[in-house]
Parts: structure tokens; sequence; C-alpha cells
């Protein structure tokens, strides 16, 4: 009798991820690891300064004004991290320009307040030290996003390659790159979940305010979870206990909605910012692609035709990806929605679908790499919820290879640019 062929390395691989599930401290470690590797090439460009994630511009920074010397680039507008480093320098200094920068829009930037007091907090008030404080405070969100995503898959049952689909989402990435706070705020929304799911309603309470205040789209996922307790309580026999939990899930909310009211109120008009970011839904994705497609849309220096066509190819590829993932995602609300132990993920993943559905040219859909950080939290909760229905072996791969290519081209063009 012939012996057994021996095992594919697919199938290694597979059974290696099912004892990263049952030992996810290796599995962070890991993860860490891997990060540190991706944004190595960059750190070492720049000498080992972490300055250069801040990707700070001098039409905000007045870079003799600074603290503590950090790369400035010239004639350019920066990103979103040189406004979460001036929060972090001072996070209760409410004022559009201090330490030699000026805040483009103080209402809509400091709604994200809580990853610059964590920064803060972990630079001990060392204003020298917040550019390696806000890189390491991303590492250890990470590591937080593999513990908890590897929790959540043994507390779910779920299939023990969701925790590596999950830490491949190219927006994670970026935001270690670019100093912002999407590792922060999935790390707290994975926390609160499995606080949700673990019957600690309080501390889901607390966790997903937290994840509010850091930043404000996880809050359409916890209003989606507050209404699906809602419509439990209605259907139960026990009211009163039920509607005991949807109150608490519903505090989860109030803390961001009372900061965001002192924030209109400190700034006023100014908070109206940001409101251009929404239109008709899809509208915006349309617009991106087909402005890519027929070339209306560059993405590097005109006299480089090459590798624009290389990036808009690219663009059109990991965006049309995405968008597969989220229509194969909305196939299977319904099944999910029914399941007693995760059917708060599909009613929490239908708000911030609608809202990303909604997402501009001008906004989410601005640039290469930006509607990678502007889906997070709808790829994060969508991978659980296409976790939760047996996968076609076919379609888990498919969806591995295109988030594994997708992350790979966001790690090129970001090492590109920097």
């Amino acid at each position: 009798m012939p012996s057994p062929s021996p095992m594919p390395w697919i199938y290694a691989a597979r059974a290696r991820v099912g004892h990263w599930q049952r030992t996810p401290l290796t599995f962070a470690l890991l993860a860490v690891l891997g990060y540190c590797l991706a944004a190595l090439p960059i750190l070492a460009h720049h000498h080992f300064d972490p300055s250069a994630f801040i990707v700070a511009g001098d039409r905000y920074v007045d870079a003799t004004q600074v603290p503590s010397p950090i790369i400035v680039q010239q004639n350019s507008n920066g990103y979103d991290g040189q406004f979460f480093y001036r929060l972090a320098l001072s996070p209760f200094q409410l004022q559009q320009t201090a330490f030699g920068i000026q805040i483009d829009h103080p209402a809509y930037r400091e709604q994200r307040i809580f990853y610059p007091v964590l920064v803060w907090i972990a630079a001990a008030g060392h204003q020298a030290a917040v550019p390696v404080a806000m890189f390491l405070v991303n590492l250890a969100g990470l590591a937080a996003i593999a513990v908890f995503a590897t929790t959540l898959t043994a507390r779910l049952r779920l299939p023990a390659i969701t925790p590596l689909a999950i830490m491949l989402w190219p927006g994670f990435l970026i935001a270690l790159t670019h100093d912002t706070s999407e590792i922060v705020a999935t790390a707290l929304l994975l926390l609160a979940l499995d606080a949700y799911f673990a019957k600690r309603l309080l501390a889901y309470c607390v966790l997903g305010a937290l994840a509010t205040l850091t930043r404000q789209t996880t809050l359409p996922i916890l209003a989606g979870v507050a209404c699906f307790e809602a419509v439990q309580a209605i259907q139960t026999p026990r009211p009163a206990t039920s509607w005991h939990r949807t109150l608490v899930c519903g505090l989860a909310m109030a803390p961001f909605l009372v900061w965001l009211a002192a924030l209109h109120l400190t700034w006023g008009p100014a908070s109206s910012a940001g409101t251009n970011l929404l239109g008709w839904p899809f509208r915006g994705a349309a617009i991106m692609l087909r402005d890519t497609l027929i070339g209306a849309k560059h993405f590097v220096q005109a006299n480089r035709p090459g590798m624009d066509a290389l990036v808009r190819v690219y663009v059109v590829e990991s965006a049309a990806w995405l968008l597969a993932f989220c229509a194969v995602t909305a196939t299977r609300i319904p099944f999910v929605l029914r399941l007693p132990n995760t059917g708060a993920l599909a009613a929490g993943w239908l708000p911030i679908f609608a809202l990303m559905s909604m997402m501009t040219a001008d906004g989410g859909w601005v640039d290469r790499t930006g509607y990678f950080r502007a889906f997070t939290e709808c790829y994060v909760v969508g991978c659980l919820i296409i976790a939760a229905r047996p996968v076609p072996r076919w379609l888990t791969w498919l969806m591995l290879a295109g988030s594994g290519l997708a992350f790979l081209g966001a790690w090129v063009l970001t090492i590109g640019e920097k």
C-alpha cells in the first residue's frame, strides 16, 4: 500500500495558524515583528527618526517652533499624523495654533482625542518622546488586535484563519506609518466586542466609549449593537432584563456625543468641517474608479507615466477587491443576523457599511490608500461575519490572496512615498 503523500504546504500553513489561535501571545509577537519589519525600510531611510511617520508638512507645521526637531516636508500639506502629533504634545490645550502647528479643523480633528491622550501618557509628558511614543502605542495596538482577534475567534468558534485575515488589513500598515488612530480604535473595538460576547457589559460600555473617542467611525457599530439589543428586548418574554442590556449598550455612545457637543460649543462653525466627506451611496467609489481607469486621476508625478499606470492598476484592483469583500459580507448578513451568538456583529456591520458606501471622492476615496484607512472597522467586523458561516475553501483563499496582495501593494507604495 503506497504511503500517504506529504501534507501540502498550504495545509501545513493552515495547521500552523490553528496553533497560533491557541497561543494568541505568540501570534501577537509575530504580528508585531512583521509590522516592524515592514516599517524598517522607512526608518532606515530616515536614519531611524520616528518623526518620519508623522508626515508633517510646512503649510501647517513651522519646523522652527516645534518643541523638538521633527522631519517637516517642504511645500506640503502633510498628513493627519501631524495633527495627532500636535494634540499628543498637550491634549488638553485646545488651541488652533500651538507649538508651531496649526490644526486645520480643530473640532473635527479633536473628535479623535483618545489616541493622542494615550501617546501623551506613554511619553510621560516629555514632548521630545512623542514621535517614538506614537509609533510604540500603535505597535501595542497591533499586539492587542492580534490577541483579541484570536480570542474572539476562539470564543465565537470561527475558522482559525480569521485572525490572519484581520492582521493582513493594509489600513493597519498605513496607520502605523502615518501615526493615525485606526489601530488603537480597532484594538479598543475588538476589546469591547470580546467583553460583549463574554457578557461583561460594563466593560463593553467603557471600552466602546473609548473606541468612539479614538475614531468616531466606531460609533455606527455600537449603534447597531444597541439596536440589536433593543429588538431582542422587544421579543423576549423577560423585557426588564433585556432593556437593561439595551440601556448599558446605548450608554457606550454617550461620552462621544457629549464630547462632540462640547467641541461644537467651543469651536462653533468650525465644527462643520468634514461634512463634504459624505454623499450618495457608492458615488464616490464610482467616480474614483472612473477617473482612475480613464487616467483623469493621477497618483504619482506627471513625468513618470509608467509608474502612474502601475499604481492605477493597483488602485482599481484593490478597490474592486474591497468592494467585493463588502458584497460577500452583505450576502451573509441575513444568516448571521439570526444567530444568537453573532447576530450583534451583523447588526453592527450594517450601519458602518452604509456610512462607508457614502464616502465621497474627496473623502475616503481621495487617494491611493485612503480607502484602506476609511474601511478599517468595516473590514475587521466583516471578517468576523464572513467567518461566522461556513466558507467555501476557494473563497477563503481568494479573500486571503486579495488582502495579501493589497497589503503588499500598500507597503510598496508607502515605501516609495517615504
